[in-house]
Formats: C-alpha cells, structure tokens, sequence
C-alpha cells in the first residue's frame, strides 16, 4: 500500500510541475484576459507576458473560433506560460505561449528523471558511479551546444557560446547534465535488468527535448555505453571496426555554410556541417550502440509484461493521439509532456486522403509500432504461454484502430504474412509439406512480379530512372513543364545515353549515372529483368518512386563516401552537396525530403562497405538455427518494413529495432558483474 502511495505522490507532483508555470498569475495586476476575436489581437499583442495559458483557456470556453496554442521556446523565463502573442492565418487565432528552452528543459529532464521510479527494482549491479563519466558526459552533452549552435541560437535567446566563467547559460546546461548523470547512476543500478519490459512506453513518452536537438533515451544509453567502455569494452571488434570506420568518414567533405533543420526528426540528426558536431555524432552514435548492448546483456525480458505494456502504450497513443487532434490544449501539453519530436496532428482528417499520423511524427513509424504489437500478442499466445485476457479486448480495438488509421499497408501486410508464417510453422509437422507451402507462395509471388513486369514494359521498367530525371537539374533554364516534355521525349525513344551525356553533360547526380548506365548494359538472359527495372518495380509496388527518385536525383557522394558513407545521422552532405530543381509544386519545395527507406539511411551514413556489414550480420543471424524463432518473426517484420521508412530515424524505432536484434543473442541468465 505504500509503494502505490509513493506512487500517486510521484503523479501528483509530475502533473504539478507540469501545469502549474502554466496557470500562475498576478490576481493584483491590470491585465485580464479578453475573448479570442479580431478585436482583441491587438489587446494581446500589446500585454504579452502578463496573462497566462489557464486564463486565456478559460476566458474562451465555448468560443467557436478556432484557437490553437503554439510554444514560443524563444521567449524569455519570465514569460513562461504566458502568452508572447496573438496572430490569425487563415482565420485561426493562434496563441503564442512562452516555453523557454532553458526552463523547459529543467521540467522535462526532472519529470522523465521521476518516471525511473516507476520501473521494477532487482538485485544491484555493480555500482555504475565513475568519477570520469560524471565529468566527460556533461561536457560532451554541453559541448553539443557550441557544434550546433545555429540550431540553438535559433531556439533560445539565452544561448552564448563564450567559453569564460560568465556564460550562465552554458552553465547551467553543464550543471543540470551533471546532476542527471548523477541521479542515473544512483537510481538505476538495481532497475537495469528490467529496463527492457518498459520499452513500449518510448513510445509514448518520446523523450525529445524542447528546444534541444537531444533526446533523454540517447543520454541513458551513452551513460551505459561509456560505462561499458570504461571497463573493456574498447578491446571488443566493434569499437574496433567503429574506429575505422569514422577515420574514413572524417575524411568526408564538411562544408560548414549548409544547415539541416531536423523538422519532425529533431533528436537523433546532426543539424550542422561542420567538425566538431560530425565528431559529436560520431562519439554519440558509438556510445548509444555501446550502451544499447549493455542494456541488453544484463536483461531479463518478461515478455508477458512487455506484451500488457504494448497494448497499454499503443492505446495510449491513440487515446492521446485523438485529444490532441480535437483539442489544441492537449495537443500543446502533448508536446511538451512527452517531448514530441513534432506536434501530433491537429485534425481527424487523413493528410493527403490517405494517413493519419497521430500522436506520432510519422505515420508510417506508428504503423509499424501497431502491427509489431500485433505480432508480439500473437506470438506470445503460440510460442510464450501467454493467455488470453478479457482484458485485452479493451486494449485491442485501440491497436486495430491505429493501424488502420495510419494507413501502413506494408505493417499490416507484413504482420499478415508474419501471422500466417507462425501458424505454418506451428501446425504443419511434416518438413516437406512446409517447403510445398513456402514454395508455393514464392512461385505465385514471382509470377505475379513478372506478369506485372511484363504488361508494364518498357516505360514502367524506367519509371524510378524518369521520376529521377523529373527531378535532377537538367534544363535548368527552361520551365519544369518544358522540362517534362524533352525528358519525356529521351525515354519514350529509349535513348537515354544522348540525354545524360551528350545533350546535358554533368548536370545528374553520380548515383544517377550510376544507374543509368546499369540500365543501358542490360542483360541477355531471358526472363531475368535488370536490377534497375526490378529495384524500378519494387518502388512502383510499394508506392516509392517518387520518393526514391528524389533521392537518387539528389545523391552525388564521393568515392569515399560510396564506400563509408557520410557518418551516422548525418543528411548535409546528401541534402546539399548536388544541386537539383525539384519538379514538385511550389508550397511542397520546403519540405522534408528524406530516402524514406532505412536501407537508403543505412547507405548515406555508412556506405557500401556499412551495407554490407549489416547484411554480413543478419545473413549469421538467420543462418544460426539455435535463435529463439520468437525474435526472428519479429526481427524480420521490422526489416521488411525497414526497406519503405525511415524509421532509424526516431529514437524509440531505433532501440526498438536494436533490441530486438540484440534479444536474439542474450542468454537469459546473463548478469553483469
């Protein structure tokens, strides 16, 4: 009965911390807050920091105009919670609400610090305490600052990048990382084992930090990575690979004028080009693999409780998901409560008639987290002893629900066949049955690609090399509806070879060459399609050309980066380093264009040599037959959808997709000592 009194205690004062900067005001002072209406913008423009989020809130209850709140991270302490200003677009009224950064920072890391207390505690590990961590994570963390600071000049008005003892700013940071550091390795010795259990609740609690291009799981997981390497774990192939593999990628091209704005994948992206945040990267991305396989080989994963904390997170999602479409006000405390790495969506409506992401940045990372819960549930009830709870039917719906909304046919599809390929396995004894099965499928699979294939010819065996052209810089003196029609011209005559060299030399990027010329060789062998029509195909199918096409349109790496990539989580050098007219309608020119496929991700980080170790990793994987075949079907339904989202990008899918490859190699009773 304490602990849960404990608890509420903890909830009570989480809420407290979180809502109250939000209500405080001055009941002596002049100003009160008016109705929300044309006549009061002035009122609100001319008063700002004097009147508070609740006032204003319930001042317009009932008021049928559309109101949303914004956070004004760049107002100063003393206007936090209150509102900075008043403006209408498109007859919205929308209000600014100072949330500093620096303050807002302080909230966050202190609540998802409390939220600690509520995971199991287990036997203690070994003390975590290491003097040296304590000093080189909070400068590493604070340094992060000074690399990045177009990012933070633009988010705080405190910052200042003056190294003496008078920068308070800088300060203040380094103070905060260095009380956090402390709390993790004081409150998190004996809860390590169970770390693992509560992952489906990264989802939920996002972690990204307000005005920071940080999130709270990347600094957990340095912690425990810097403590591993502390005690041996340089001496691992890893971390020995690792450090060659950023010699090279140090030995890319930095230019420090190109700036990246992270948008809806703020936290795990290097926002500048120059050295010294490259370098921060580099170390970060080492430390959370580092740390993510500490995580794991001192777990002891309960998959009864990790399947109940799937189905609770996933509803959640959507219940939160669908309070913040309908109330502005939630949608706000969304955002900061949760660390969102971009506003959930503030309508019911579909975007673009299709997708509905939610509480989540990404649409397509959402339903990727639905249908692995789906998986999950469904291997547990085979393979775990896992039984059936009338309770679960409360959190179901919430999950199908979500799935549908995101409008993710490659998770559901996915998670189909996964379901499909369980049930083959767990009810079909005789071997050879299974392989008439499996091999019927794969026949029916290639008959239909190639029925496709055939029919569509040669305009659709181009289509992602076209799509590409559309989108490079040829023509750049004429309009993109000319444009469109000289291309048009070369791949109806099959004459791209006058298009890419003779008439337009040097204006495509290298990855397109490349495939061009991959496209021109051809093969002689009946029936087998170049690798090009087929990669051509596979982006048609999957509703990827457009997408792919930018991409390829837009990559020109160098021979280095070809080989070892650009470094991990860095998009300057492949947003910027080629030059493209995209041929795209005005207002979607600003957008975020990112491969939208991991495996592109994977290629601009690390290369072709970064590919190949991978693929070399999961070949060892699926070759060894002592694996737990639980992990596999789920390993396996995320790489699928791997291939059509950049979901690496987001912190929560990457530990997600880490762990579930890492759970395949833990021994159950391993304990670090």
């Amino acid at each position: 009965m304490l602990k849960h009194k404990n608890y509420l205690f903890i909830i009570f004062f989480i809420l407290l911390i979180t809502i109250l900067p939000f209500t405080i005001h001055n009941s002596g002072d002049i100003y009160e807050s008016q109705e929300i209406n044309q006549n009061s913008v002035g009122y609100y423009q001319s008063t700002t920091c004097n009147i508070s989020l609740s006032e204003v809130y319930f001042s317009n209850l009932g008021n049928e105009r559309t109101i949303k709140y914004n956070a004004n991270n760049y107002a100063g302490i003393e206007c936090f919670g209150k509102v900075t200003g008043l403006d209408v677009v498109n007859n919205i009224y929308i209000v600014s609400i100072g949330t500093n950064s620096s303050l807002t920072f302080v909230i966050q890391i202190f609540v998802w610090g409390l939220l600690i207390k509520f995971i199991k505690k287990g036997p203690a590990f070994r003390k975590l305490t290491n003097p040296w961590l304590l000093i080189l994570l909070p400068v590493l963390f604070t340094l992060q600052q000074l690399s990045e600071k177009r990012f933070y000049l633009q988010e705080n008005k405190y910052f200042s990048e003056s190294l003496n003892l008078n920068n308070y700013y800088l300060l203040t940071i380094l103070f905060i990382f260095y009380l956090f550091f402390i709390y993790l390795s004081e409150n998190t010795q004996n809860r390590i084992p169970y770390f693992i259990n509560y992952l489906p609740f990264s989802f939920i609690f996002v972690g990204t930090f307000n005005g920071f291009n940080l999130n709270i799981y990347a600094l957990i997981l340095t912690f425990y990575g810097a403590f591993f390497l502390f005690n041996g774990g340089l001496r691992t192939t890893f971390n020995k690979v690792y450090l060659v593999l950023s010699f090279f990628w140090l030995l890319s091209e930095r230019d420090i004028i190109t700036y990246f704005d992270t948008d809806k994948i703020r936290g795990l992206i290097n926002s500048s080009n120059n050295y010294p945040s490259f370098l921060f990267w580099i170390i970060l991305f080492g430390l959370i693999l580092n740390g993510s396989y500490f995580f794991i080989k001192n777990s002891q994963i309960d998959f009864n409780l990790i399947k109940i904390n799937l189905l609770i997170s996933g509803s959640l999602m959507m219940v939160f998901g669908l309070l913040g479409a309908t109330s502005s006000l939630f949608n706000f405390f969304n955002f900061l409560f949760f660390g969102q790495n971009k506003r959930g969506i503030q309508t019911l409506d579909s975007v673009a008639g299709n997708t509905w992401r939610g509480f989540s940045a990404s649409a397509e990372s959402s339903g990727e987290f639905f249908g692995f819960i789906l998986v999950f549930y469904f291997l547990c009830l085979f393979f775990k002893k896992s039984s059936f709870q009338y309770l679960d039917l409360l959190f179901l719906p919430f999950i199908f629900f979500g799935l549908f909304k995101s409008n993710n046919m490659a998770a559901l599809l996915s998670a189909v066949a996964m379901i499909l390929i369980v049930i083959i396995n767990k009810f079909v004894m005789d071997n050879k049955k299974k392989l008439y099965i499996f091999a019927l499928i794969i026949v029916i699979l290639i008959t239909v690609c190639i029925f496709i294939f055939g029919n569509l010819g040669y305009p659709y065996s181009s289509l992602l090399l076209y799509e590409s052209t559309l989108h490079s810089n040829l023509y750049e003196d004429d309009t993109n509806y000319q444009k469109t029609i000289y291309v048009t011209e070369f791949f109806d005559q099959e004459d791209l070879g006058t298009l890419f060299k003779i008439r337009e030399p040097g204006k495509i990027s290298s990855t397109l060459q490349l495939l061009v010329d991959v496209y021109e060789q051809g093969f002689d062998i009946p029936f087998v399609p170049n690798i090009v029509s087929i990669i051509s195909l596979i982006s048609i199918i999957i509703n990827r050309t457009e997408m792919w096409g930018i991409f390829i349109a837009k990559y020109s790496p160098s021979p280095i980066e070809v080989l070892f990539g650009n470094g991990p989580y860095q998009f300057n050098n492949y947003l910027y380093s080629h030059e493209v007219r995209l041929d795209l309608p005005d207002e979607k020119l600003l957008s975020l264009f990112l491969p939208h496929s991991s495996l592109l991700d994977l290629y601009v980080f690390f290369g072709s040599v970064g590919v190949m170790i991978v693929f070399s990793i999961l070949y060892k994987t699926y070759s060894n037959k002592h694996l737990d075949r639980t992990n596999i079907y789920l390993l396996s339904y995320l790489i699928i959808n791997l291939l059509k989202s950049d979901s690496i990008l987001y912190m929560n899918s990457l530990m997600l997709i880490l762990i579930t490859f890492g759970a395949l190699y833990r021994k159950i009773d391993s304990k670090y000592d």
